[in-house]
Order: C-alpha cells, then structure tokens, then sequence
C-alpha cells in the first residue's frame, strides 16, 4: 500500500518505485522489458483525467521512466458482462496513453477473466460454451487492438468465473477454445478485422475467423469449404454458414 492517511499521493510514490526499479534492472540487464505497474480500469469520463492509472502515467512520463510497456487488468467491472466491456476498456486506456504522450508503448492486459464465483448468492458463472466463446473473443481482441500480452487469470484457481483447466491438469472446455483460438492465430500472418452488418471478419493467412453480436447466417464464398469451432471439430460448409458470438474458423 502506498497511503498512509492524509494527502493522497500514491500515483506519486508508486511512479518514484517504478523509476527507481527500472534503472535499477536497467543496470543489470539492458535488454529486460521494463512493464509499469497494473491498474484496474473503470472505464467513466473521470477515468481520462482523474484515475489513479491517468496520475501514475503521467508521473511516469513527467519522470522520464524508462519503462517499455503500460499494463492493466482489464476485468469487466460488471462480473455479467463479457468481452464488449473489455473493448471498451481497452479504447478508455488507449486514450489516456495518447493524453499523457505514451501511445507508442506496448500494452499488456496483466490479468483478465470473466464472471465471479465469490460472492455467494451474485455469484457469476458462464455456462462452457458461453465461457469458450469469451476465451477466444479476448484473445482475438487482443490481436486486433494490440496488446502485447495477455494473461488469464487463472487457469485452474476457481475463483473468478472461467478457469481454463480442471483438477486434474485436463483442459476445461474454455480451456480448449484458448488452445484452438491459439493454432489459428499462429497459422499465418496476422491481417486484422473488419465489421459489418454485426459481423466481425478476422484475416489469418488464408483462413477467416468470423464471429457475430447475435445469430445470424452468412453467405459461403467459394474459397471456404470447411468450418472450424472451437472445440476442434471441422465440418464441410453448407451454402450458408451459421454465425454466433462464439467465433468459428473458415478454411
């Protein structure tokens, strides 16, 4: 903790340590990533001019730290929504890095889940196949809005509302959609996104990751005959492709 009682000024002293820090790694090891301390993100108006994350930021900037990432955790702070309220997190973030001068720095989203199974009777949990869908949205998100790095948490704590792995090590069936979610996004170069009409179209090399705000149904193009889901399976595609929240892969 960094308050004591009277005057507030922990932006102030946690940017001193992050300054401190970073020189001091800097002394033993000039090629370490130097990430700034997380912060939550409530994403208001005030959040632009008067979080703790938009003070410790610009200290850091009026410091000169040597810092090589900016890192939050960007849980939605309502424990019943899903991958929109990180978006939207995301953008509130993006605009305070352009405010105090850092929107060059890597972003790193430190901790991130969905749901929350501690407090007993408002207790929150995604059904599988909802919870799958969030995984792989959030890293699909991550790819098209650029952060760096992205952490769940966890994978098998059963704390928040999505674990990724069961007792025994076996993932859980969001657990498979991240390692899914992960062979797409690493068979071929990254080629962005595009949404129209409520469906979003993500380019990987030669395949199309799709996925939509609600269900709907799209159009076969004659380059794609198989579809993919996030379990694994793959199908021949039909005329027409069924869409849904939860993304799906066309080769």
């Amino acid at each position: 903790s960094f308050y004591n009682g009277g005057k507030y000024d922990g932006w102030i002293k946690l940017a001193r340590l992050t300054n401190r820090a970073s020189n001091t790694i800097r002394k033993v090891d000039k090629r370490a990533d130097i990430v700034a301390a997380s912060s939550t993100v409530i994403p208001t108006a005030k959040f632009q001019t008067e979080s703790f994350f938009y003070r410790y930021l610009r200290e850091l900037k009026r410091r000169n730290a040597k810092i090589d990432a900016v890192s939050v955790h960007l849980y939605p702070i309502n424990p019943r929504q899903g991958p929109d309220a990180r978006v939207a997190s995301v953008r509130a973030v993006r605009r305070v890095m352009r405010r105090v001068g850092m929107k060059k720095k890597q972003l790193w989203d430190t901790e991130v889940n969905y749901g929350d199974r501690r407090n007993g009777a408002y207790r929150v949990v995604p059904k599988p196949k909802k919870a799958a869908g969030y995984v792989s949205r959030t890293y699909l998100d991550s790819a098209r809005y650029r952060i760096s790095r992205t952490f769940w948490y966890g994978w098998d704590i059963n704390v928040l509302g999505v674990s990724l792995s069961k007792a025994d090590g076996t993932p859980t069936r969001p657990g498979r959609a991240f390692l899914t979610t992960r062979d797409w996004l690493t068979a071929g170069p990254w080629k962005g996104c595009k949404t129209k009409r409520g469906v979003t179209t993500c380019k990987v090399g030669k395949s199309k990751i799709v996925y939509a705000r609600k269900k709907t149904t799209v159009k076969r193009t004659k380059k794609f005959d198989t579809v993919c889901k996030l379990t694994g399976k793959c199908k021949p595609a039909g005329k027409r492709i069924r869409v849904a929240p939860a993304p799906i892969r066309l080769n």
